[in-house]
């Protein structure tokens, strides 16, 4: 108790002092975007790794829908985030690079997607997802066959759907009520992933950059569900971004749309009602952040209610194997004011570096935060990930601003009174604790697996703590990270260095080198089995090895052979 004591009345002291102390503002260029530090946390990790799958909420619940695994083959099954896991479902079939839309009967349509691993083909299937009993049912199929497809509900309960890749384009609807699909027309500019945008109660736009071989058009025209191509002059100098979502309106028929132009600047395009303009905004949408250019990807996610959009991005110089990990950015559009011609101001968050690249939209969560679950390990559609990723941006909006008014506030009344620096230190705790305990809540609630609390008691076994090891680098995939070390393991467990060291050597007999190196050649095995004609120097890096000396020479202890005898010693069982 007395330490308790002599500890708070150093955190009082520093306080007082600090709250006499004139504020220093963040140092930034001129013109340019605030730019905020962003925690990710990790939530529980999907019972099957996926990439080109679908995220959405249905009836509440985070959902992961179809989309390819280990291999880029094909996955059947959904998943649902309940009581801190995953519960994985049948599906009727995979979409892998589908398309889906939470539908106001709250039931999900997924249609669409590769016909087989590897991404290739495309076909006409569709399926309706129930998320009150968790089932899937088959009802009808399109009538175009089609992956990398985008679809929007209107008013009138009729779906539009737009979009192709390496096949013809169409456009056509499905009709919720008559659980049909009905083709509209066929459409001269071949588009992948389109955005598509309401303008009526039963008509809509469809819009975007990028042709069904995934290469840049440049056009002003854009189709209407009825009616014919509209020509847009802000279309000839700025384009939409190619996206990986549906377009979310922040009103109605009110979209905002990030656009690029030919010097790859990035901008937000306002759509109202079918008119086309560019929001204005405090400052000019950031290209580049702590010495990286930043390549922003996906449609935007609007959060109503706190009248926020956000636009996700990563560093361009991501080097695509596993060792050089993504700086996320997230660009948070504050449009509350532009209704009466203010400009919309503009926060750019970035986060720790994140081995995963992430290739479904981010959804908002009841909370206001961002989740991203799944994508892929090294930029590789043969390595999908199995986790998940909470982006707290609701939480940190708030405490950055109450960080500024804490430091307007200390500027104003710095000297004047001298009550003000003992109630200052007295709400400044306050105000620290209600954050942490709202921070959280969500990871409270959601996180309740094993990886929730990884932290190891004095009274574990070391068998016990080996299961836990174990389980924490096969989950995780840890070995695919090149530049693993102990000391990480360490602090993911709350335990010091050589009690990992200690008890992988007495429980494995080795080193922890040798036992993350004896995982990451089981990967490479694996790898050179279901690939024969992948490159050894491919192998070797998305296999978590740092150079490709200490791999042929960790391989050949483990194997006898060198890769290419163990190849051939393969083909011939």
């Amino acid at each position: 108790m007395k330490h308790r004591i002599l500890f708070l009345l150093l955190v009082a002291a520093v306080l007082v002092a600090w709250a006499g102390q004139p504020a220093e503002p963040v140092k930034s260029p001129a013109g340019a975007c605030p730019l905020v530090k962003l925690k990710a946390d990790s939530l529980p990790p999907l019972n099957t790794a996926r990439a080109g799958h679908r995220l959405f909420y249905a009836n509440g619940e985070l959902t992961v829908a179809g989309g390819h695994t280990n291999g880029f083959v094909p996955t059947p099954t959904a998943e649902y985030l309940k009581d801190g896991r995953w519960h994985q479902l049948p599906m009727v079939y995979n979409h892998d690079v589908g398309f889906h839309v939470v539908l106001r009967s709250g039931k999900v349509l997924l249609g669409g997607g590769c016909a087989e691993p590897i991404g290739i083909g495309q076909t006409f299937l569709a399926e309706l997802y129930d998320p009150v009993t968790h089932t899937f049912d088959s009802f009808n199929s399109m009538e175009h066959k089609r992956a990398m497809a985008s679809a929007l509900e209107l008013d009138s309960g009729r779906v539009v759907i737009s979009g192709n890749w390496y096949h013809q384009d169409a456009i056509e609807v499905y009709d919720t009520l008559a659980r049909r699909f009905i083709d509209i027309r066929k459409t001269g500019t071949q588009r992948a992933v389109p955005v598509i945008i309401q303008t009526a109660p039963d008509d809509a736009l469809i819009l975007g950059s990028c042709n069904n071989r995934g290469d840049t058009i440049h056009t002003a025209y854009v189709y209407q569900l009825k009616g014919d191509s509209l020509h847009i002059p802000l279309l000839e100098t700025w384009q939409p971004i190619l996206t990986n979502g549906p377009a979310q309106a922040i009103g109605k028929y009110t979209y905002l749309i990030p656009v690029q132009n030919r010097e790859g600047q990035t901008a937000i395009m306002l759509v109202e009602e079918g008119r086309f303009t560019l929001l204005p905004t405090t400052c000019p949408v950031p290209m580049e952040a702590l010495g990286h250019q930043i390549e922003y990807v996906f449609s935007t996610i609007v959060d109503r209610k706190a009248r926020r959009a956000y636009l996700m991005g990563f560093n361009r110089d991501f080097h695509g194997h596993p060792g050089h990990p993504i700086q996320y950015y997230i660009l948070a559009i504050d449009y509350a004011g532009i209704a009466q011609g203010q400009a919309a101001r503009l926060t750019l968050y970035y986060t720790q570096p994140i081995n995963e690249v992430i290739d479904a939209m981010p959804q908002l969560t009841p909370e206001g935060h961002l989740v991203a679950v799944g994508g892929l390990l090294g930029n590789s559609n043969f390595t999908p990930s199995r986790m998940a990723w909470l982006f707290p941006v609701g939480e940190s909006a708030s405490a950055t601003a109450c960080a500024a008014c804490a430091a307007s506030a200390a500027s104003m009344w710095r000297w004047r009174w001298w009550w003000t620096a003992p109630i200052a230190g007295v709400l400044a705790v306050a105000l620290c604790l209600v954050f942490l305990r709202r921070r959280h809540s969500y990871l409270d609630i959601h996180s309740k697996t094993a990886f929730s609390n990884e932290e190891v008691h004095s009274a574990d076994t070391s068998q016990q703590l080996m299961e836990r090891i174990q389980k924490l680098i096969e989950h995780r995939q840890l070995y695919l990270d090149s530049n693993l070390k102990v000391t990480d393991i360490a602090k993911v467990l709350h335990l010091h260095r050589n009690d990992i060291s200690a008890c992988i050597n007495t429980q494995k007999g080795c080193t922890f080198s040798r036992y993350i190196n004896n995982y990451r050649i089981d990967y490479a095995k694996r790898l050179m089995r279901q690939q024969p004609g992948k490159k050894i120097s491919t192998v070797w890096m998305e296999a978590g090895f740092g150079s490709e000396q200490n791999f042929f020479k960790t391989f050949r202890a483990a194997t006898g052979l060198s890769p290419k005898e163990w190849m051939e010693q393969q083909g011939g069982k």
